[in-house]
């Protein structure tokens, strides 16, 4: 891990060095959009890794597939700004919006907390992640997380194939193997709650 986290620092180094240069007039956001050369609002594996060495030959090829890897924790191949933020930004520069502190205090002042995820869009940035795990590690009692379906999600036949995928990605990014079951929650209005396995309405 000691080893990792020194070339995830190293080579996240490369950018802030560009932003900080005097004579550059680089942002973390300017460097993530010269990088998207599709422009789609991700970067992929072959964007990340080209735009790096665009940047520096002090890092390998190598050390930038690494990186990647590492930011990328749902191992989809593709990064949203928010996880090239966490992982490039100066460990002094706070985010322009603070969630985390913001949850952990709600956390800490309420009797419980729910979390309700749509299986249709999950996808767990690194940024989002280190939240989850922090409420999991300090507050496990009082979590109730659950996989969030509405009365439109019946006539969609792949709706099964995406509560499974929700549950896996949630099992390994917490690494509890009880998220495996993962209930499904129905909206209220919902009259078919009970036709899904392990669902609560």
């Amino acid at each position: 891990v000691g080893k990792s986290q020194f070339e995830e620092d190293r080579v996240a180094q490369v950018v802030r060095e560009t932003i900080e240069d005097p004579k550059s007039s680089k942002s973390i956001r300017s460097i993530f959009e010269d990088m998207d050369t599709n422009s789609d609002r991700y970067l992929s594996r072959e964007e990340f890794v080209e735009g790096l060495e665009a940047l520096s030959t002090r890092v390998s090829r190598r050390e930038v597939e690494q990186l990647f890897d590492m930011i990328d924790v749902n191992k989809e191949s593709m990064m949203e700004f928010d996880e090239f933020l966490h992982a490039m930004k100066p460990p002094d520069l706070p985010y322009s919006y603070d969630v985390e502190d913001f949850f952990m205090k709600i956390a800490q002042a309420v009797d419980f907390v729910v979390v309700l995820v749509d299986p249709r869009i999950t996808r767990i940035n690194r940024r989002e992640l280190l939240l989850y795990e922090r409420l999991y590690e300090t507050h496990k009692s009082k979590l109730f997380f659950g996989c969030f379906l509405q009365e439109r999600h019946l006539s969609d036949q792949h709706t099964p194939k995406y509560i499974q995928s929700t549950r896996d990605k949630m099992s390994a990014c917490l690494h509890d193997v009880k998220f495996k079951k993962l209930p499904v929650v129905w909206t209220s209005k919902s009259q078919h709650a009970l036709d899904a396995p392990n669902s609560l309405q």
